[in-house]
C-alpha cells in the first residue's frame, strides 16, 4: 500500500522476507493457540465475502455506462498486451494466479481430510 502513494519508495527483498516470516508465525500461532476461534473467524471472512460481493454489484451498476468499441475488447488486447506473449497465452497466464490462489488450499484441505 505505501509504495502504491510513494512511487519513488523501493522494495527491498529482505523486508518482503520480513514480512513473509511475520505473517507466517502469526498465523502458526493463531492456529496453535487459538485454535477454538477459527470457526469465528472463518465466518467473518464469509461475511466479508458476501458484503464485498455486493459492494461490488452495486458499484458496477452504479457506474457511468461507458461502452468500449468492439474490436478494444475483442481485438487490440491480442495485438497489443505489452506482454510479449500472444493474446490467449497471456489471457490463462492471468487466470492462472487466482485458480493457483483457490486451488491449492483446496487440494491441501482435501488431502488433509
Amino acid at each position: 500500500m505505501y509504495a502504491t502513494w510513494h512511487p519513488d519508495y523501493v522494495t527491498k527483498p529482505w523486508r518482503v522476507y520480513i514480512m513473509y516470516i511475520g505473517v507466517l508465525w502469526i498465523s502458526t500461532l493463531f492456529v496453535i493457540f487459538a485454535n477454538q476461534l477459527m470457526p469465528y473467524t472463518q465466518n467473518a471472512g464469509m461475511l466479508f465475502v458476501r458484503v464485498g460481493r455486493i459492494v461490488t454489484i452495486i458499484v458496477i451498476m452504479a457506474m457511468p455506462p461507458a461502452d468500449a468499441s468492439h474490436y478494444f475488447v475483442w481485438v487490440s488486447f491480442r495485438e497489443d498486451n505489452w506482454t510479449g506473449w500472444q493474446g490467449g497465452v497471456a489471457f490463462l497466464l492471468g487466470v492462472l494466479n487466482g485458480a493457483l490462489t483457490v486451488g491449492t488450499l483446496d487440494a491441501i484441505t482435501h488431502i488433509a481430510e
